[in-house]
């Protein structure tokens, strides 16, 4: 199985962290439904209600690459969880920023 299933399954019990390190989200890539509205409402529905986080890997935002994707899955995001924070990092392994995104529905999703 994978994510969607798992998540779906009604066994899979409520998280106070989900983390997706997935492979990059492009449109036809082999994850690209795991940035999906429906997913992430999965997410919504597994995690804590007042303090779950859900972190999620979203995409190069370097401007010669694709970063619009970033745009695309922070706003899809934003259509789900009440506090969406976005931030990025420098990876050396692939030479480019990766943007990031923080979700919750706690009003900042930053740790108290």
């Amino acid at each position: 199985g994978d994510a969607l299933d798992f998540l779906a399954s009604p066994s899979s019990g409520e998280f106070d962290v989900i983390i997706g390190d997935l492979t990059d989200p492009m449109e036809d890539g082999p994850s690209f439904k795991l940035f999906s509205k429906q997913f992430f409402e999965l997410v919504l529905k597994r995690l804590e209600p007042h303090s779950g986080r859900f972190v999620i890997q979203a995409g190069s935002i370097s401007p010669v690459e694709e970063p619009h994707l970033f745009a695309r899955i922070h706003t899809t995001l934003r259509a789900v969880f009440t506090s969406v924070e976005p931030y990025a990092t420098f990876v050396p392994t692939y030479g480019t920023p990766l943007g990031m995104c923080v979700a919750s529905q706690s009003r900042s999703p930053s740790p108290d």
